[in-house]
């Protein structure tokens, strides 16, 4: 394994404590998206932007350690695809319990 020097580990830890304080901001425009589509039933342009913010962060959290968050939001990501306004019920409550694990995985990340 490398091993970093002390100047590279401060600076990874830098760019983790960034990234934590930015988790908030990010938290909040999921909510809203969550919202939007909730409000649109399910318009077709208010899911692909939750879709992308969750896959952004499903790629970005794990960069820096958030490894559960990550995972939680490429699951919504994933369930997103084909969501529509014709979903059928069971598909929204699918994408509802992957938004909930989402919201818990942001819980443990900003404590």
């Amino acid at each position: 394994m490398v091993e970093l020097s002390q100047q590279a580990q401060m600076r990874l830890q830098q760019m983790r404590d960034n990234y934590k304080q930015s988790l908030s901001a990010k938290k909040n425009e999921l909510e809203a998206a969550w919202a939007q589509c909730m409000q649109s039933e399910w318009e077709a342009n208010a899911v692909a932007k939750l879709q992308s913010l969750a896959h952004k962060l499903g790629g970005s959290a794990g960069l820096y350690g958030f490894n559960e968050l990550g995972e939680a939001s490429r699951a919504l990501d994933g369930g997103l695809a084909g969501v529509s306004q014709q979903a059928d019920k069971a598909s929204l409550q699918t994408v509802l319990a992957l938004m909930v694990q989402l919201e818990s995985q942001f819980s443990v990340a900003l404590s």
